[in-house]
This record gives structure tokens, C-alpha cells and sequence, in this order.
């Protein structure tokens, strides 16, 4: 009996996702699985027919490094991440889920993802309590890209311990390990932590590598904004590895860079770190956004300690004299301080405010600027800026070198992941939000030659469903998920920039979730057909 096909991709170039060379076929799609590729399969037997002639079919891109937790709840479609053709979105990531809460801390937790969106989830989102109730939340929203979810020890921390500076008591730490094996239990894939950020900065290695045991005993993944891609880089390379090791989980480095003029070229020493360590058995990777600047909520830029009791706390304390001037003297006594220095290491001149909603006039201008504009020193506009905004004024902070860009992306660990925040408003949000794999594919492979199109693939498909553990998809094999992206290699381009970020790509023609056209002919379709993702 011949099955009758949902969907017919005829005539395509396909790159499956192994890193294979290409090969032709059709593609036939049966309720939202490949169920068959082979040549010359016949349009009379299909429902809808693409013909895909001229064009590349490759898995659906999974987004290894996402913020998209509150995103997905306010825009379940996703349109900027479905246009650039990504099917699968890792959140979760920095230490920062939107669960666990409990009831003593919830504020805490609404304030610190504001930057993310959390400042614009309705008041009952924030009654809820567990992991579990999150994603049957994000199901019930009717999401548009399929989700996989890690907890964040920053989430797990404030969770029983708030912005305080100290370690857990005994019972603290057991009660932090509860709350991460419930959220396991949930789904998550993994912990991740967020080691610049407070209250995790104030994480001794030993507190994250009990957590990171306990996602270990669900077979789970440890990921990590290390405690510095800059000045220390190598010591906190070491330390993740030392977590890896001692809770027996595989590590993953979160959009690995090196950041700081001083720092530039590093990637050789980082890069052989890894493959020494991979070498000797212990299991680590890395992800990367290909652009020179990075971006987060602005107050990372301020010394930990001045953090603690969180935002509302160092918004009052940045109003002192006194305190303004310790602030500056611990940030101008040098890089190679033991937290990373982003002023030092960047300078005003090079952090752009992205995002802030009391001073739309600042967004897209450098702090340097703004001081100039007002005749005023950074400092002052850096501390009024907290004072006001607190963790909704958001920057772009230019830090990286090409060579070190190309180099990372070069490596066969490495996989691709935007790091994205939303934008909101007027906000002018980092560009790897709606550019980010476009760019790999457009200006990294077909312009500047610097990887194949097929390992370009590999690095967005197959790498990471196989680090992740997503066992359905990444490859285009039958049986498996139909997520598939359809596009042209000689037009596909980012359009986005730091001056206009908010501009969709070119070259994708047609993205499929689950079997279902999320994107045909460029354009977004609507579709809902996610699925949120639970590691089993």
C-alpha cells in the first residue's frame, strides 16, 4: 500500500546534518516525520508538493543559546527566530530560568529577568512555583519552535537565598538541590549557570558542582557563562572543567569568546584546552554568536560585591558620594580583578546602551556619547542610568577580534547559538537576534570561505542534538522530526545591524516545525506546531 505523503520536497540539494557531503532527493513528510528520501518520489502521492530545485534542504537550526523564556510566553511564535530558520531553542541559559520560585523570593526573580521580558509577563505568571508548571505554561501558549529547557543555578539560588552575599547554609544547599532535581524531574535538560552575574557570582566552585551532580544523576548537561572570557578566561576554563569532572556531567562553554584587546588571540590556548581535556575523556563543547560585541543588562558592569541585596538595594546605594567613588576605584584599579571588569576591559566608549524605557533618547548611543550629549562625566551616566533603570537598561558592548571569531567557529566543537535578548519597544537589541545564523551561512561560509557549507550545518543541526540529547532531531533521516529549512546558499545574508537590528534576513524560503510551514516563500506563517521538549 502506498502511504499517501502530507508534504513533498522535490529536487532539493540535501545536506543532511552529519557533515556529509551533499546529495539529492526528495523528501516525503507524514505527519510531522520523514517518512521517506529517495529520488523520483511522485507528486500524485502528496498533498502539497515544494519543489525545492536550485535550493538546499537541511534539518531545522537548533538555537544552542537562547533567552527566549519570557519570549515564547508573549510571542509563542517566535518570528525572529523561525525567519532565520531556526526550528529548536535551547532557554534557560546564564543561569537564569524563569523557575524555580517560591514565595519569599518571587519578586527577587521578576526583577532580575526584566531585561528578558520577565517585567512583561502577566501578574499570575509569577504565582507559579515549579518547573513541571513552566512548561505545560509554554504548551498551553501554543509555541511556534520546539523548546528545550535547562534550570539556572541563579534562578535556583535567589530561589532560597535571594541577593544574598554568602553561602548556603546546610540546609540551604539541600534545599537548592531539591529544587534542581525537582526541575530534572520536570524536563530540564541540564543546569546552566550565569558566573558573572549576582547572586551566582557569590557561588563557591563547590556549591555549583553539588547542583551540577544532581543533573548529572538525570543524565542532564552543564552549561556555563563562565566566571570570565576575558582576563581570566583560562582560570575559569579550569574551573568549569574541574565541575565537570567532579560531578561527572558533560560540560558546555556558552558562547565562548575572548573578550578584551589584551586578551586577543587567546582562542589558540582555549581551543587546545579543550581538545586536551576531550582527549583525556571528559566531555566539553562550546557555542558562539559571530559578531565583535556582546550584550547583557547593563548593571553586569558593576563590581559583585555592590550587588548584593539586588537591584533596588544597589539602586540606592549608587545615590551616595561615597559609594559612586568605591564603585570607580574598584573598577579602575585593573583588569585582572578576580570578577569580570567590562568597563576596564571594553571602555565606555565601546558599551552601547540597548535598552532602556525611562531614556529612549540613549538607545543606540555609547556611553561616552551620552556623557558628551550632556556634559557629563560616564560615570555619572553609567550610575544615574542603574539608579533609574536598574536591570532594564540593557548594553552592547563591543569586545572581540575576527581572528579569535573565525578561529572558535573553525573548531569542530564549536556549535552556533544567538544569545539573543528580545526587544521590547524602542529597545535596539544586539543583531544576533535576528541574524545570527544567516550570518554563519551568508558571510562566514559563502563570503569569506572559512568553513564548508556542510560543517556550517553540522555546527546548527546534528552537533547539537547530539549534546543536547535531542535523539529526534538535527538530521535529516527518516523517522526522524520533520524540521527542515529550505534556502539558497548564494543569497542567504543577515540584514540586521547594531544601528537597525530589527531586520529579518534574506535567502530562507520555506521552515518547517513538526511537519508544519512555519515560513513560505520569506514569509512567517503563524504556525504552532513547537513542541516543548522534556528530557527523558
Amino acid at each position: 500500500m502506498t502511504i499517501k505523503l502530507d508534504l513533498l520536497i522535490k529536487n532539493g540539494r540535501i545536506i543532511d546534518g552529519t557533515g556529509n557531503p551533499y546529495f539529492f532527493s526528495d523528501i516525503g513528510i507524514v505527519d510531522g516525520k520523514i517518512a521517506c528520501l529517495a529520488q523520483g518520489l511522485g507528486p500524485s502521492n502528496a498533498n502539497r508538493v515544494l519543489d525545492a530545485a536550485g535550493l538546499t534542504v537541511c534539518p531545522g537550526f537548533i538555537d544552542t543559546h537562547s533567552h527566549d523564556d519570557a519570549y515564547l510566553l508573549i510571542n509563542p511564535q517566535c518570528d525572529e527566530k523561525v525567519c532565520q530558520g531556526v526550528t529548536t531553542d535551547v532557554i534557560g541559559n546564564c543561569g537564569f530560568s524563569l523557575v524555580p520560585l517560591t514565595d519569599m523570593h518571587r519578586d527577587d526573580m521578576r526583577k532580575a529577568s526584566a531585561i528578558m521580558g520577565g517585567s512583561k509577563l502577566p501578574h499570575d505568571f509569577w504565582q507559579l512555583s515549579s518547573f513541571a508548571e513552566f512548561l505545560t505554561r509554554l504548551e498551553n501558549a501554543g509555541v511556534g519552535i520546539n523548546v528545550v529547557p535547562l534550570v539556572g543555578h541563579g534562578t535556583v539560588r535567589i530561589a532560597v537565598l535571594g541577593y544574598e552575599n554568602r553561602p548556603p547554609d546546610k540546609s540551604e544547599l539541600a534545599q537548592m538541590k531539591r529544587l534542581t532535581a525537582e526541575a530534572m524531574q520536570g524536563g530540564a535538560f541540564g543546569l546552566s549557570s550565569g558566573l558573572i552575574y549576582a547572586p551566582a557570582n557569590y557561588a563557591a566552585t563547590g556549591e555549583i558542582t553539588e547542583l551540577a551532580t544532581v543533573a548529572a544523576q538525570f543524565k542532564g548537561i552543564y552549561t556555563t557563562h563562565m566566571r570570565s572570557e576575558g582576563d581570566q578566561q583560562m582560570a575559569a576554563i579550569e574551573e568549569t572543567l574541574k565541575i565537570a569532572r567532579e560531578a561527572g556531567i558533560a560540560a558546555h562553554i556558552s558562547h565562548h569568546k575572548i573578550a578584551g584587546r589584551n586578551n586577543w588571540g587567546q582562542s589558540k590556548d582555549t581551543l587546545k584546552l579543550f581538545a586536551d581535556e576531550r582527549a583525556k575523556g571528559q566531555l566539553v563543547t562550546c557555542d558562539q554568536y559571530p559578531y565583535p560585541a556582546g550584550s547583557t543588562f547593563l548593571a553586569a558592569a558593576l563590581p559583585p560585591s555592590f550587588q548584593a541585596q539586588g537591584p533596588q538595594a544597589f539602586a540606592e546605594k549608587l545615590k551616595e558620594p561615597a559609594v559612586r567613588q568605591a564603585v570607580m576605584d574598584e573598577i579602575e584599579s585593573g583588569s585582572g580583578a578576580p570578577w569580570e571588569n567590562l568597563i576596564k576591559g571594553a571602555g565606555f566608549e565601546n558599551i552601547i546602551i540597548s535598552a532602556a524605557p525611562r531614556h529612549e533618547h540613549y538607545i543606540g548611543k555609547s556611553i561616552v556619547q551620552i556623557a558628551e550629549m550632556e556634559t557629563r562625566k560616564p560615570y555619572d551616566v553609567f550610575f544615574d542610568l542603574l539608579i533609574k533603570e536598574q536591570m532594564e537598561a540593557g548594553m552592547v558592548i563591543f569586545m572581540m577580534d575576527e581572528a579569535d571569531i573565525v578561529r572558535i567557529m573553525q573548531d569542530p566543537i564549536t556549535m552556533i547559538g544567538t544569545d539573543g535578548i528580545p526587544g521590547f519597544g524602542s529597545s535596539k537589541v544586539h543583531p544576533r537576534m535576528h541574524g545570527t545564523f544567516p550570518r554563519v551561512l551568508g558571510r562566514y561560509v559563502r563570503e569569506k570561505a572559512a568553513i564548508s557549507l556542510e560543517a556550517a550545518i553540522r555546527k546548527m543541526t546534528s552537533l547539537p542534538a547530539q549534546t543536547f540529547g535531542l535523539y529526534k532531531k538535527g538530521i535529516l533521516r527518516q523517522g526522524l522530526d520533520a524540521d527542515i529549512v529550505v534556502f539558497d546558499p548564494q543569497s542567504i545574508i543577515d540584514n540586521a545591524t547594531f544601528e537597525n537590528p530589527a531586520q529579518p534576513p534574506e535567502g530562507i524560503s520555506h521552515v518547517i516545525v513538526n511537519g508544519e510551514p512555519a515560513v513560505e516563500h520569506g514569509q512567517i506563517m503563524g504556525a504552532t506546531s513547537g513542541q516543548v521538549l522534556r528530557r527523558k
